[in-house]
């Protein structure tokens, strides 16, 4: 009898440790979701390189990346965004392609209020932009596409 003991104890507690485990997870993703510090920031935007012939047509001569389009109701378009912008400067850090502006947004939180250098024809315009975090399936993940992005899917 007292191996019958033994073995429902053993599986009693089989079962509250899985059962722990099991109900640990949600409260876990639950406590990252509502904790603002976990999400990466989004913008909104496609952007591509400049290369030489963009430049001669847009008669820009410095650095940054070009405004392919901007996403309804995204935060850039809400800043105030143009297609055809040239993004100059991210919060004061210089941007000279779209994966570095895509890694300087990755490394800010949805929330956080971010200054655009931008040119815009001749001149030059400052943004202020709070960042937001993506909407729907694709979650803390950051959508800023690039050209070749386009091309591979």
């Amino acid at each position: 009898m007292r191996s019958h003991d033994s073995r429902a104890a053993w599986r009693a507690l089989a079962l509250s440790l899985v059962l722990g485990a099991v109900l640990a997870v949600p409260a876990r993703v639950q406590a990252e979701s509502s904790n603002p510090e976990s999400h990466r920031g989004w913008l909104g935007v496609s952007t591509q390189t400049l290369d030489g012939d963009l430049r001669e047509g847009l008669d820009y001569k410095g650095d940054g990346v070009l405004v392919n389009s901007v996403m309804d109701g995204s935060p850039a378009e809400r800043a105030g965004l143009h297609q055809g912008d040239v993004i100059i400067q991210f919060d004061g850090r210089d941007v000279d392609s779209p994966e570095r502006l895509r890694e300087l947004v990755r490394g800010t939180h949805s929330g956080e209020r971010v200054r655009l250098e931008v040119a815009r024809g001749s001149r030059r315009e400052t943004l202020s932009v709070t960042l937001g975090e993506l909407p729907g399936e694709m979650d803390r993940r950051v959508v800023i596409r690039t050209r070749n992005d386009d091309k591979n899917g």
